[in-house]
């Protein structure tokens, strides 16, 4: 992109940009936000906590008890486009996991050009946390301990929705709230990936969207990390 194109590209941004930081300094998080913003400023990363090293988790509570934590022998090779697909209405009666909407981005970024394959995931460890307050992403991971720790796979996704294929109750919210991941696709990229049951026509819908996507997740929704014992 030229220079210029370059320019005219952030005229047409920058007002809908400040605009929607605006309503987030406003807001009841806003001396976050402007902490946030002086960080990024000095070329830091901006949610992080420089006063602490250790994950700050203010948005988020661990549930207990701790057989709460999701563990499962998983498989050599999980091939996303095998298992991630709109369920067909004849067999909604009798399919483990019935899929009822993906969303373009998870289309795009998982199931496009042979989608993802993920590969020797075993003995896996996931810890559920449930959000004590609204957040956007960047504060979640950053609460969490930075991506290492919250990347998850898909194959670990879809295995809990496996176990509650139908709204089962189990560890996944099936209230209606997102149950939030941090995936990558083939590319390296970070994605925020969700699953939520739709009880009124009886499946999960599944969405991603970039972790930098400004959309806010509500309280009490559920989001997974890496557990690594500590």
């Amino acid at each position: 992109m030229s220079e210029d194109m370059l320019s005219k590209t952030l005229v047409r941004e920058l007002p809908g940009l400040m605009r929607d930081f605006m309503k987030k300094v406003l807001g009841d998080n806003g001396q976050e936000w402007i902490e946030a913003f002086k960080r990024f400023l000095k070329k830091q990363n901006p949610w992080s906590d420089a006063s602490s090293s250790k994950p700050a988790k203010k948005r988020l509570k661990v549930l207990q008890p701790l057989k709460a934590v999701a563990e499962f022998l998983m498989t050599l090779e999980f091939r996303a486009a095998d298992n991630f697909s709109i369920t067909p209405q004849d067999q909604k009666t009798t399919a483990e996991v019935v899929i009822g909407f993906l969303n373009d981005n998870f289309k795009n970024a998982f199931l496009a050009n042979g989608g993802k394959v993920e590969t020797s995931i075993f003995d896996s460890k996931l810890r559920p946390y449930r959000l004590k307050k609204a957040s956007v992403d960047g504060p979640i991971i950053a609460d969490l301990g930075g991506e290492e720790k919250v990347e998850t796979t898909l194959a670990e996704m879809f295995t809990l929705m496996k176990a509650q294929g139908c709204g089962r109750r189990g560890i996944l919210l099936t209230n209606g709230y997102a149950n939030i991941f941090y995936v990558r696709d083939a590319k390296g990229i970070l994605w925020v990936v969700s699953c939520a049951w739709f009880s009124d026509d009886q499946f999960w819908l599944v969405r991603a969207y970039p972790i930098t996507d400004l959309s806010t997740w509500n309280a009490e929704r559920q989001v997974f990390s890496r557990d690594f014992g500590s």
